[in-house]
C-alpha cells in the first residue's frame, strides 16, 4: 500500500517543503514513493499525530486560552500551546528522520530547525532539527 497523495501533501507541510510540484525535491518524493512498508505504517503514526496535536492546538487557541481557573482546575494557558509546539516539532523531526529529509522550518512555533541558525551549514545532520 502506498502514501496516497493527500498524505504526501501532508508530509510536504510538516517537513516545510513546498507543495506546488512534485518535481521541486526529487529526494522527498523519491523518499515518500520508496519508503517501506514497515516504514509507511510509521509514517502514517507521525501523520496521524501530528493531526492530533494541530486540533489541540486549534482547541487550546479557540477556548481554553480564554478560560484560566475552573472550579478548583487551574489550566495552562500559553504553557500549554508551547508545550504542544514542541511535541509536535519533535514528532515532525522524526517524520524527517523516518524519510531522510531535514526539516526545512518548524511546523509548529517560531523556533527555526538548528541548520538555519546564520553561520552553520545547510547539511543533513540526523536526529537535530
Amino acid at each position: 500500500m502506498a502514501l496516497t497523495d493527500d498524505q504526501k501533501s501532508n508530509i510536504r507541510r510538516y517537513l516545510g517543503a513546498p507543495d506546488i510540484s512534485r518535481q521541486y525535491d526529487l529526494r522527498l518524493e523519491s523518499a515518500m514513493d520508496a519508503v517501506s512498508p514497515e516504514g509507511e505504517i510509521r509514517v502514517v503514526d507521525y501523520l496521524r499525530e501530528l493531526e492530533t496535536i494541530r486540533a489541540q492546538l486549534e482547541d487550546a487557541r479557540l477556548c481554553r486560552l480564554k478560560i484560566k481557573v475552573v472550579e478548583d482546575i487551574v489550566l495552562q494557558g500559553p504553557e500549554e500551546i508551547r508545550i504542544l509546539w514542541k511535541e509536535g516539532n519533535r514528532i515532525a523531526r522524526d517524520l524527517g528522520v523516518a524519510l531522510f529529509f531535514q526539516l526545512r522550518r518548524m511546523p509548529f512555533g517560531v523556533a527555526a530547525p538548528n541548520w538555519m541558525t546564520p553561520g552553520t551549514s545547510p547539511g543533513y545532520i540526523m536526529g537535530r532539527g
